[in-house]
């Protein structure tokens, strides 16, 4: 009988550790489509300088954006993506609430979550060639995003990361997709403009030139 029972309590025992295993590996969201990949907040990160590639204004406006929204950052936090083996991503989830739509089917006064391609407060308060790096709670800015769909994904070590399990929108690159009030100042990559405007005093500036843009293609 107490052989039973220690057998019984082993098993018990054993079957939690298993449970509590797998729970934990889940990380922090509960992903339907992207199977054996974890994804966790994280507060410590990488912290890596960036150069990302010119981009023309067509490439921005029509390739690798089709929804301009104006809002604001409500929440924004740095994410790892696990695929096993090693391989990981580090990236940044922000909401944004729209507070207008410059083109693309948003929706005004709704909170969309956007995956950012890369971490949050990842340069100096004095280095301004990265845009995204500046984001944060409150933080007021015109967005270039992509819809997400069902097609939407990074594959790494043979496993799929399907975004819609996260987000309902994306941001291409860290530096050309965003034009945001940061510390008074406004910042932005000149890129959007072919090099044509290097200064913006508002946001309102910002968003007249793009309609211009817009209204052209």
């Amino acid at each position: 009988m107490k052989k039973t029972i220690f057998t019984l309590s082993l098993f018990l025992i054993a079957a939690t550790l298993i449970f509590t295993g797998c729970s934990s590996a889940k990380g922090d969201f509960e992903l339907k489509r992207s199977k054996g990949i974890s994804i966790t907040y994280i507060e410590e990160f990488e912290k890596s300088i960036t150069s990302p590639a010119p981009l023309t204004s067509d490439e921005i406006f029509n390739s690798y954006s089709n929804t301009i929204v104006r809002g604001t950052i409500e929440t924004v936090r740095n994410i790892q993506i696990d695929y096993g083996k090693g391989e990981i991503a580090q990236k940044a989830l922000a909401t944004i609430k729209i507070t207008k739509v410059i083109s693309g089917n948003a929706t005004v006064d709704s909170t969309v979550t956007v995956l950012l391609p890369k971490c949050v407060d990842n340069a100096s308060a004095n280095d301004s060639s990265v845009v995204i790096s500046h984001l944060k709670n409150g933080t007021e800015g015109i967005f270039l995003l992509k819809k997400v769909t069902e097609q939407s994904c990074a594959e790494i070590n043979n496993k799929t990361f399907y975004y819609d399990d996260i987000c309902e929108y994306s941001m291409f690159g860290e530096d050309h997709f965003a034009i945001i009030m940061s510390d008074g100042t406004i910042r932005f990559n000149t890129d959007i403009f072919d090099g044509n405007v290097t200064t913006i005093a508002t946001l309102d500036e910002a968003e007249t030139k793009i309609q211009t843009i817009i209204t052209k293609k």
